[in-house]
């Protein structure tokens, strides 16, 4: 509710200050700011944040204030420069005025309310104090959030992934880097009151070396083609390159790795584009562990821990997570909290060589 009613002061502010202060050449050019100040700030918040994760004053609310700062500044750069290029307006009619004012201002305020809560949903600010699709008195279900009734930060991220996926887009799609982002976003926020981090190192999970195969595929008695994915997380602490925290929340103490599954996400493409990050994909969350050649069910929700302590010399915590991959999918990518992404070999069909070898890490 709160989220909308400023998304509605946004928007009606951004239409007065429109029709009052602007003519139909500013109006355009705020506009154009405003989108360009949004796509940088998705274009680039990680690689600034990432410069500066290593210091521990700056993990909490790196991401958050990188988004801030790069709309910021890429809108007020874009709005000066057309302000030199563009130097005359010109008269039309009263009804023109009104129609390109009306639009732009509700398109701008549109994208700089949507940035506002996209930057809220990187922040570590608990899901209850303010605004969380994921309320955490309910369970979790990915495909069920509250949207807010005016989607601004839907309307945003909607329109940047087109763009990362289209004519402009690279040979690493945000569609698929980041598929289904506010979920992404706000379920890593969801166990924040518990002391568990929405942030780790970009370095804080890896497959294992060797000729091993991490990912298999395996058949359960209930469960058919399931996909496992052996993964390891580091016990260093965060602001060294890890996952671990201080059992108070600190980041330069690593002494428990903690995280709900609903924090580690497997993002798969079509079996016949999966040779590459371009285009979009989908998300899949972990159904299961496998334990002792047995699926042991978990919740989305389910806190899991382990002490540092508890870790061998290398200081990883191995786990083998399951996942339903639907059919005619490809798992291409893993994704561990905001920011640790690793690319995942091609799925094969488990024996007991594999099994056995992967059990050495």
């Amino acid at each position: 509710m709160l989220a909308t009613v400023i998304v509605l002061i946004l928007i009606v502010a951004g239409i007065a200050y429109f029709y009052m202060k602007c003519n139909i050449v500013t109006s355009l050019t705020n506009t154009l700011a405003a989108l360009f100040g949004s796509i940088l700030a998705f274009s680039y918040y990680e690689q600034l944040a990432g410069l500066l994760a290593s210091e521990v004053w700056a993990v909490t609310w790196i991401q958050s204030a990188a988004f801030l700062l790069i709309f910021f500044f890429g809108f007020l750069f874009i709005r000066v420069l057309s302000g030199f290029l563009v130097k005359s307006g010109f008269d039309v009619s009263h009804m023109a005025k009104l129609v390109v004012t009306l639009i732009c201002g509700l398109l701008t305020g549109l994208i700089v309310s949507g940035v506002l809560l996209v930057a809220v949903a990187l922040s570590p600010l608990p899901p209850s104090s303010f605004y969380s699709r994921y309320p955490v008195s309910q369970p979790i279900h990915p495909d069920i959030d509250n949207t807010p009734i005016i989607n601004a930060d839907g309307f945003v991220t909607s329109v940047y992934s087109w763009i990362s996926r289209g004519s402009l887009s690279s040979r690493k799609s945000f569609a698929v880097l980041h598929a289904d982002y506010l979920a992404q976003v706000h379920l890593d926020r969801y166990p924040l009151g518990q002391n568990i981090p929405a942030v780790c190192s970009p370095k804080a999970i890896k497959l294992p070396i060797g000729n091993v195969q991490p990912v298999r595929l395996f058949d359960f008695p209930d469960r058919q083609r399931m996909t496992v994915v052996h993964l390891g997380i580091s016990g260093n602490a965060v602001a060294i390159g890890g996952a671990a925290t201080s059992k108070s929340g600190a980041f330069d103490r690593g002494e428990v790795i903690s995280f709900i599954p609903a924090q580690i996400r497997l993002i798969t493409k079509p079996q016949d584009q999966a040779d590459n990050n371009t285009g979009s994909g989908e998300v899949v969350y972990p159904v299961g562990i496998l334990h002792n050649g047995n699926l042991e069910a978990i919740s989305l929700n389910q806190e899991m821990k382990e002490e540092v302590a508890n870790l061998g010399p290398e200081r990883y915590w191995w786990l083998d997570l399951v996942f339903q991959v639907p059919s005619g999918q490809r798992a291409v990518l893993l994704s561990f909290k905001q920011n640790a992404i690793i690319e995942l070999p091609k799925a094969v069909q488990t024996n007991e060589d594999i099994e056995k070898a992967l059990n050495v890490n």
